[in-house]
């Protein structure tokens, strides 16, 4: 079952994360669609130990990129995980340095 939704700019569409969802064909020539989404999770789906603040950063610096993919410091195929829209792991020092502002 589908249910279709056009939308007026401006507009705005709350759903289930359960929903299978995606954009349809963009009615508006020459404009790009933007869109903001905004996900949460429920906190007892998340790790036990928070790795990013367990781990030392020195210790970090010298994981290989398979472990550093394991712990989160890389984005995966989707768009979960990034930092200033790009993988944590291409600049992990900057990451920091950031944060520590």
């Amino acid at each position: 079952m589908t249910d279709p939704t056009e939308m007026s700019p401006g507009s705005a569409l709350i759903f289930l994360a359960s929903a299978f969802h995606g954009g349809g064909h963009n009615s508006v020539p020459d404009c790009v669609r933007t869109m903001h989404g905004l996900f949460f999770i429920r906190g007892h789906l998340r790790t036990e130990e928070n790795q990013f603040l367990a781990i030392p950063r020195s210790k970090v610096r010298e994981m290989s990129p398979k472990m550093l993919e394991l712990l989160g410091y890389k984005k995966p195929t989707t768009a979960l995980g990034i930092v200033d829209n790009m993988s944590p792991d291409q600049d992990m020092d900057g990451v920091w340095d950031r944060a520590a502002q």
